[in-house]
């Protein structure tokens, strides 16, 4: 499961730490940003194999971000799953709208059973 390169893109500083290193301590390559426009730039750049997307963003929103990417041709198949407090079912139907690959709520997560969520968003791909 090593060399996937994950790009999360969530504006809490420590929490994206806290989850950069649960995925590293697994052989995977991360990258974080902390804002809308800085993750769309980084996704851009960095190709990564999956994106993991708080919704509630500084400077343009995950749903902006999500439909920007899936809008995209470069990257338009880069699977994102949203990682978000934002429970409203209404939010929820608009991720998937949007094109969303998956809908993980934090708080009932930890970091751990979120990277074994990705591991098997994986497992289940190939």
């Amino acid at each position: 499961m090593t060399n996937k390169k994950i790009l999360i893109i969530e504006d809490d500083k420590d929490l994206a730490k806290i989850y950069a290193e649960s995925f590293q301590l697994d052989g995977f390559e991360v990258k974080n940003a902390l804002d809308g426009k800085e993750g769309l730039k980084v996704a851009l750049e960095y190709h990564p194999d999956i994106i993991l997307l708080d919704i509630m963003l500084p400077l343009m929103s995950g749903l902006e971000v999500l439909k920007a990417l899936k809008s995209d041709p470069l990257t338009a198949a880069i699977p994102v799953i949203l990682l978000t407090n934002v429970s409203d079912e209404s939010v929820i139907t608009q991720g998937f709208q949007e094109q969303a690959d998956g809908y993980i709520i934090k708080a009932t997560f930890s970091p751990s059973q979120i990277k074994d969520e990705v591991k098997t968003f994986f497992t289940a791909k190939n």
